[in-house]
């Protein structure tokens, strides 16, 4: 029986987010895109997380991988390296332990990325929860739209090729800096060597960001 590698591996760095982790987890189990993989690598929590992802392991039928760390590395970007390092797919898709995505963010990212053979799918636009508290779920009452790029159009745009030009973009905000905006070709990462970084506790995927975007091809 031949394993055939995914299409997608969604990356989830873990740490203490047993309010959030569930909900991050049904998200992509509900996907209209179903060909993914996801990698949770647990950074030793303390509280229920680890038995949370666990009790989805059924649920995805295989598709979902549960690794921990040794030792607590302190921050996201050792467990999300090593999310990558376990990952098979022909994307790579790195998020946060309390994101969500609509049913058919995979969906919409991966034929963007098949249509314009691109390196990255950027987003520049996505939604924010607010809450008073952190038990609550999102629902359309109180999510509201939010961009994260100064980048102002409903069509896909493509990013010069001229490095001077894309760091200026970056810089001035007309590129966004995180990793959960970007849907990028797992051997764009590989080849390059690109990596977060391990001792960087804030903002660290801001420089995994530049890499990306100095290196990919077509943004």
């Amino acid at each position: 029986m031949t394993d055939i590698a995914p299409a997608i591996s969604v990356v989830i760095p873990l740490y203490n987010a047993e309010n959030y982790i569930g909900a991050c987890l049904e998200s992509i189990l509900g996907q209209t895109f179903q060909n993914f993989e996801i990698i949770v690598v647990d950074d030793c929590s303390t509280d229920k997380s680890t038995k949370i992802v666990e009790s989805y392991i059924q649920k995805f039928g295989g598709r979902l991988k549960l690794s921990i760390m040794k030792e607590n590395s302190g921050g996201p970007g050792k467990p999300s390296n090593m999310g990558v390092a376990l990952s098979r797919g022909k994307y790579l898709y790195a998020i946060d332990n309390d994101d969500l995505l609509t049913d058919n963010a995979l969906e919409i990212l991966y034929n963007y990325a098949e249509k314009y053979n691109a390196d990255v799918v950027n987003m520049a636009r996505g939604y924010l929860f607010f809450s008073d508290t952190d038990k609550n779920f999102p629902t359309k009452e109180n999510l509201r739209i939010h961009t994260w790029s100064l980048l102002d159009s409903e069509k896909p745009v493509l990013e010069s090729a001229n490095i001077g030009e894309r760091v200026k973009n970056i810089c001035n905000g007309i590129v966004g800096r995180t990793a959960w905006q970007k849907f990028v070709l797992r051997d764009l990462v590989v080849e390059n060597q690109i990596i977060f970084p391990e001792n960087v506790r804030i903002a660290m995927d801001n420089v995994w960001a530049v890499q990306v975007f100095c290196c990919a091809k077509k943004f």
